[in-house]
């Protein structure tokens, strides 16, 4: 697994303040990802959550590859796929 500290940080600094609940409609990927994670660590793992973080994962995912992300770029040359 590629790690990437800052967003690694960025992450669990949304998670930090576990305090509120998830918003409906955050428009931020980053906070539906740690929102889910939250869940997750909380115990709620139904469909829903893991829905939550692969849409916020896709979202970000697709602003990298529309904003032509260096360091994006630069990993997935590096990724090699089993045979």
């Amino acid at each position: 697994m590629i790690s990437n500290a800052p967003i690694e940080r960025r992450l669990y600094s949304l998670m930090a303040d576990d305090r509120s609940a998830p918003r409906a409609g955050d428009g931020s990927s980053e906070q539906k990802m740690a929102d889910a994670l939250s869940l997750w660590r909380a115990g709620d793992r139904d469909a829903s959550t893991r829905e939550q973080f692969c849409a916020g994962l896709k979202e970000t995912l697709e602003r990298l590859v529309r904003d032509n992300d260096v360091d994006l770029r630069k990993r997935s040359c590096s990724i090699v796929f089993p045979r």
